[in-house]
């Protein structure tokens, strides 16, 4: 029969990792990225009901695009995305 076990005295601690270098990285990171929803909303705004048109005019291009990137074997899970 199984008992159950006991919890150990000490409290297991995680290990603070996150330099300067990493932070600003980080950071970077973020600003980018709203810019890039930032911008993305503006054109859209501006393009108006043409937004849904142009989506729909990209998404052959970017499954071929998906396509260049697909592993040459045909192992398990390779090629999987753009089926």
């Amino acid at each position: 029969m199984l008992q159950p076990t006991q919890p150990s005295a000490g409290k297991a601690r995680l290990k603070r990792s996150l330099g300067l270098g990493l932070l600003v990285l980080y950071g970077v990171g973020v600003i980018i990225g709203a810019g890039i929803y930032v911008l993305t909303g503006q054109v859209a705004g501006a393009a108006g009901m043409a937004a849904a048109l142009s989506f729909l005019l990209a998404a052959p291009h970017g499954h071929q695009l998906c396509g260049t990137f697909r592993a040459p074997s045909r192992g398990i899970g390779s090629g999987r995305l753009c089926a």
